[in-house]
């Protein structure tokens, strides 16, 4: 997503679920969600922002640590469902041309979000557009 700040716009979201894939992700692409991070952090002070997957940390979020939560391991199942249930969207960046099985294995992380309420915003991959239903599950990015 070149502009996740776009789809705030309307959104009154507090906590934020940042799904990274390496495999989904190229290290350009995650300094631009890095990027867009700060722009969101700067732009909604109340945002709390928790990314799951491997993620160093850029310096340029050192100044919203206290909003920034850090999943390097991946929680079990029924953790991921009880930390998720408390967020109001998942942000899940995917190149669009990622591996098929890393992208299957992301649609069961949006599945995972919408059985606890929570949308899902993401990239166009092919496996997460079929189970991405606009207004309903979440939004699939333009980009």
């Amino acid at each position: 997503l070149k502009h996740p700040q776009r789809f705030f716009a309307d959104v009154q979201a507090t906590r934020l679920w940042l799904q990274l894939d390496p495999e989904a992700l190229r290290l350009s692409e995650i300094q631009m969600v890095s990027s867009s991070l700060v722009k969101l952090l700067l732009r909604y002070p109340t945002l709390t922002v928790t990314v799951s997957g491997q993620w160093q940390q850029p310096t340029e979020l050192a100044p919203f640590e206290k909003r920034l939560t850090i999943l390097a391991q991946p929680p079990s199942l029924l953790e991921a469902m009880r930390q998720l249930a408390f967020h109001d969207i998942m942000l899940l960046p995917v190149r669009w041309d990622a591996p098929t099985r890393s992208t299957h294995a992301l649609a069961c992380q949006v599945r995972l979000a919408a059985l606890v309420g929570v949308p899902t915003v993401a990239s166009p991959a092919d496996s997460l557009t079929a189970v991405i239903q606009d207004g309903l599950n979440g939004h699939t990015a333009k980009t």
